[in-house]
């Protein structure tokens, strides 16, 4: 009897798409952070790049530590640099640029580089993410026996540019490219009735073209005490682009921020939904939980 392990890719995405959302979370709370460092440098260093004051550059170094059950204890470095693109230009959010380096207590490491760009009175807003790393991982395998949980290995190497513009107000409209390249392995395992599973590799990459349609609600890009933002996204993995199934996706996401304690503390909510159409491999499916 052959086992087809599908499962790992689906959740090994899903990871590195939490892991991507979380960093950017870690980015937008750490801004006061980088603010007072900054300040604290401006007074202690009278040697000042020019074109650092020019740009109010904001150094961070945070540092990014992280417990769960199935990686085990995370440990990492998040760099990031702020800064306003152009000197003449008072309107738009501060830039940011950063990456993070993590290693876990189950050999898993990942490196990851990202950039958000607001420039030209914040008409514009250009978002680069790239990443590679190993997971080490598991996930519950059933078949006419419940084999259990199953350990695996991903090497996964991922990339996403966008380019969106205002439209009106605060509403903004763009385009996407993404990548994502996944290696995964299955070492030998035996199964409840005795028959041994041989070792399992597979390839799979990812090439896709996506829309997206934003409304940006927030009081502040950084740290909103109160609005919204919302984001509907259309991707499409086209056959020219070298994917072996044809596919698309629809996902909708909501997010609103309330302030309370007089403005002391930040309640956030969430709402996620996606849809998919056509032949949709198992790492493009939606998880719930």
């Amino acid at each position: 009897m052959y086992y087809t392990p599908i499962l790992p890719y689906n959740n090994t995405l899903m990871y590195l798409k939490s892991l991507t959302l979380a960093i950017f979370i870690l980015a937008n709370q750490s801004i006061l952070l980088a603010q007072e460092i900054s300040s604290e440098t401006e007074q202690s260093d009278n040697v000042k790049s020019s074109y650092w004051k020019r740009h109010n550059g904001k150094f961070a170094p945070v540092p990014y530590i992280n417990y769960d059950r199935t990686l085990g204890f995370t440990l990492g470095a998040l760099p990031m640099v702020m800064y306003n693109l152009s000197e003449k230009d008072t309107i738009s959010p501060q830039s940011i640029t950063g990456g993070l380096f993590m290693y876990t207590t189950n050999k898993s490491w990942l490196g990851i580089f990202f950039n958000k760009t607001y420039f030209n009175e914040d008409k514009y807003r250009a978002t680069l993410v790239g990443g590679i790393g190993v997971t080490n991982y598991q996930f519950f395998m059933s078949g006419p026996f419940d084999i259990g949980y199953i350990d695996y290995n991903v090497d996964a190497d991922f990339f996403l540019i966008e380019l969106q513009r205002k439209v009106i107000g605060n509403l903004y409209a763009g385009l996407n490219y993404k990548y994502a390249k996944m290696i995964t392995v299955i070492p030998e395992f035996e199964s409840p009735d005795g028959e041994i599973i041989p070792r399992q590799e597979q390839t799979e990459i990812l090439k896709g073209l996506g829309a997206i349609i934003s409304y940006d609600g927030r009081d502040a890009v950084y740290y909103p005490y109160n609005g919204m933002i919302t984001n509907l996204n259309y991707s499409t993995f086209p056959e020219f682009m070298g994917n072996e199934l044809i596919s698309q996706k629809v996902e909708l996401d909501y997010n609103q921020f309330f302030a309370f304690r007089k403005k002391q503390d930040v309640l956030a909510a969430r709402f996620y939904g996606g849809a998919g159409i056509g032949e949709l491999s198992f790492n493009q499916q939606f998880v719930v939980g």
